[in-house]
């Protein structure tokens, strides 16, 4: 019997497919805020990337701490946030297990995409 691994693409031929798919109908947003609502709320988002949700939801929130392993990932996703949402948004370049942030730092955690 042969077993095999699956292994992740390089990271330039996943952000490249992952950045281009776009969520035009809103589903991806609304299923969120349908789960919580997140007006006021501290949230962590795990595993940001290049920022494809992060912006999206962030201008209801208190504020938002999106974390990503990825150095290329993650300043893409800080040259993509419009100027009203910068101090709202903080990006940190930390694997999720690495996070020094007691829980009570934040109302709301989620992932997406992550594994």
């Amino acid at each position: 019997m042969t077993v095999s691994r699956f292994r992740s693409p390089p990271r330039t031929v996943y952000s490249a497919l992952v950045g281009s798919i776009k969520d035009i109908h809103g589903t991806e947003l609304q299923a969120l805020t349908g789960v919580i609502d997140l007006n006021g709320l501290r949230v962590l988002e795990v595993g940001a990337g290049e920022g494809r949700m992060t912006t999206r939801y962030a201008g209801v929130t208190k504020s938002v701490v999106a974390i990503e392993p990825d150095e290329e990932s993650l300043a893409r996703a800080q040259s993509l946030v419009p100027p009203e949402l910068q101090e709202r948004i903080s990006f940190r370049l930390v694997d999720a297990a690495e996070l020094d942030e007691p829980a009570q730092s934040f109302d709301a955690a989620f992932l997406s995409w992550s594994l």
